[in-house]
């Protein structure tokens, strides 16, 4: 064989090693930690918070009358009262029993990454002192 038919063949021989060498070690080395608490063990059955079936029905909807606006925003001011006075046991009690509380850093909800946690485990979360990745500084890589 010519000299540049065996170069490209060693070549190619190398990058296939190489990715398949990427490949294995992917799939066998532990990723980083997964943010997302729901997918910890947990004794409870857990419901994603997605619902790809909401998404056609959200063309459908209705706007809402002023008695549901008033009772969300009741709920919403319950939520943030709790934030603020840290009072994470009042949080609890207003946290979906399955679905859990979704903490997102940005304005898009990413069901896959983002903080969510079962009333239990946000009770636990509050006194146990530890941290939490919320997610990342945009632009930084922090």
């Amino acid at each position: 064989m010519k000299k540049p038919v065996v170069i490209g063949l060693l070549m190619m021989l190398i990058c296939a090693v190489v990715w398949a060498g990427y490949a294995l070690t992917t799939a066998l080395v532990q990723r980083a930690p997964v943010r997302n608490t729901l997918n910890a063990t947990s004794s409870a059955a857990v419901v994603p918070s997605y619902d790809p079936t909401l998404s056609a029905a959200a063309s459908t909807l209705e706007p809402l009358d002023r008695e549901d606006d008033q009772r969300l925003e009741e709920r919403a001011e319950a939520v943030l009262t709790a934030l603020d006075g840290r009072d994470y046991e009042a949080l609890s009690e207003l946290t979906h029993p399955t679905r859990g509380v979704t903490f997102t850093p940005y304005s898009t909800v990413d069901p896959e990454n983002d903080l969510c946690f079962l009333p239990e485990q946000l009770r636990k979360a509050a006194g146990s002192g530890e941290s939490f990745l919320w997610g990342f500084s945009d632009g930084k890589g922090e």
